[in-house]
């Protein structure tokens, strides 16, 4: 059975910021929360997309606008959506190419937010997980060894 992204994420209420907000904001709250990107939304609470550090600092570039005067609608990127079900390796295989991807319930509700750091921190886990039972295994079988000798 193969592994899928709800083994990956909690479902969670998921911090968003709307087009009209100002950049200076988003920044805040990313600054705040220690997130590297937030998910846009309209007034009907649908996806736009995300914002990114990158993506301001492109709309800086493209918009030859001072930070204060930039608006989230102007730093809007793209963004991939995986469902709790997909497989964790079609979520890995995009993540090669992007640095976060949205998760939505059936429903499209959105639930979270995977990026390469969330993963590495799980593989991470597994991996010390898997680390501890070999060394269980490791030490039962000296004891197995001692009690025969």
């Amino acid at each position: 059975m193969p592994y899928t992204v709800s083994d990956i994420i909690e479902e969670r209420e998921v911090l968003c910021i709307t087009k009209d907000d100002s950049v200076l904001h988003a920044l805040s709250l990313m600054n705040e929360h220690d997130f590297s990107q937030l998910p846009v939304i309209d007034e009907k609470h649908r996806v736009l997309g995300l914002v990114t550090y990158e993506s301001v600092l492109d709309a800086l570039r493209n918009f030859n606008l001072r930070l204060d005067e930039l608006k989230i609608r102007n730093a809007i990127t793209q963004t991939y959506f995986f469902r709790m079900d997909d497989t964790l390796s079609d979520l890995l295989e995009r993540l090669k190419s992007t640095n976060a991807a949205l998760i939505k319930k059936p429903d499209d509700t959105l639930v979270g937010i995977v990026t390469t750091y969330d993963v590495t921190e799980y593989f991470r886990q597994y991996a010390e997980d898997l680390m501890i039972v070999e060394d269980i295994e490791g030490m039962m079988k000296d004891l197995i060894r001692i009690s025969f000798d």
